[in-house]
């Protein structure tokens, strides 16, 4: 299928796989990596804006609200629009993709790994892991790390469904 051209539009619902959704997202940055010509969308019903903004800057894909209306879904799915254009974010604001430093830094800490384990596997200064952290916190609008952790906590447990 991916050998194709043009290559088939790929949707992937992230409240209906049974994988956590971290997993998923991890799976989509590889893809990105591997086919960058990959036509891909995901779908989610996020009812918690910091991770919709932290689903939307795990990969380049464009993330789209689920629960819109029928025909301003098939709008959305039917049109080529820029990647900014599809933000689901309320206020209009659009995130930046994560770096892949800063991708295996959340991974680490969704683990449940302690940040200074993290910047030795790194290495790296544990000051630097910190300062990544807030940053990525920032960026998302969670308010401190510990609310990003929280966020990581919810997308590492098996069903999304929730979030």
């Amino acid at each position: 299928m991916l050998k194709q051209n043009p290559q088939p539009r790929v949707f992937i619902d992230l409240d209906g796989v049974s994988e956590p959704a971290i997993d998923v997202l991890n799976m989509i940055r590889q893809w990105q990596q591997t086919w960058p010509r990959l036509n891909m969308m995901q779908l989610t019903a996020c009812r918690c804006i910091e991770v919709a903004r932290l689903i939307d800057a795990a990969s380049i894909f464009p993330v789209v609200e689920r629960r819109l209306r029928i025909t301003d879904l098939l709008i959305l799915l039917t049109q080529k629009r820029a990647r900014q254009d599809w933000s689901i974010a309320q206020d209009g604001s659009h995130s930046v993709p994560l770096s892949k430093r800063e991708w295996n830094i959340l991974l680490a800490v969704a683990k449940g790994e302690s940040l200074k384990t993290i910047a030795g596997s790194l290495n790296k200064p544990y000051h630097s892991v910190v300062y990544t952290l807030g940053r990525v916190t920032a960026r998302i609008g969670a308010g401190n790390n510990k609310s990003l952790i929280h966020l990581l906590n919810k997308l590492s447990c098996a069903s999304s469904a929730n979030v």
